[in-house]
């Protein structure tokens, strides 16, 4: 592979990598407004783009001794800042799912509690049977 081949594949890699990113905060997005079904489609992108930077990687990692050539050393600088940044996004929708799914867990406890005293709860005040309130008369 020549130096123009591997230069256009580092920048596709780029491409790709800004791309995850950018899924990545929309993915944060749907997190916190607990949208599940635009989630889902975020999550498939993101994980055929991730799918796709892994195939470049493995080819990168095919080629011999183009990562000590100096033109691509602001490339792989760039690549390497963008990589910690999906990284650091992601460790942080990890939390914020957890912390959602805490948020969940807890709002469903106590409908469950407040479901559970209303059917215990004995309503005695109505007479029991078919009588009127008022006798007549």
């Amino acid at each position: 592979m020549n130096d123009h081949e591997m230069l256009e594949l580092l920048m596709d890699y780029r491409k790709l990598l800004k791309k995850i990113t950018a899924l990545t905060q929309t993915q944060l997005r749907f997190i916190c407004r607990q949208d599940i079904r635009g989630l889902k489609r975020v999550i498939q992108e993101r994980e055929s783009l991730i799918a796709e930077a892994g195939s470049v990687q493995q080819i990168l990692q095919k080629q011999p001794g183009w990562e000590n050539q100096l033109q691509f050393k602001s490339l792989q600088q760039e690549i390497a800042a963008e990589q910690r940044i999906i990284l650091a996004m992601s460790r942080k929708g990890l939390e914020a799912a957890q912390l959602e799914k805490n948020k969940l867990k807890n709002t469903l406890q106590r409908f469950r509690q407040m479901r559970t005293a209303q059917n215990r709860y004995v309503n005695d005040w109505m007479p029991k049977s078919s009588h009127r309130f008022n006798a007549k008369g």
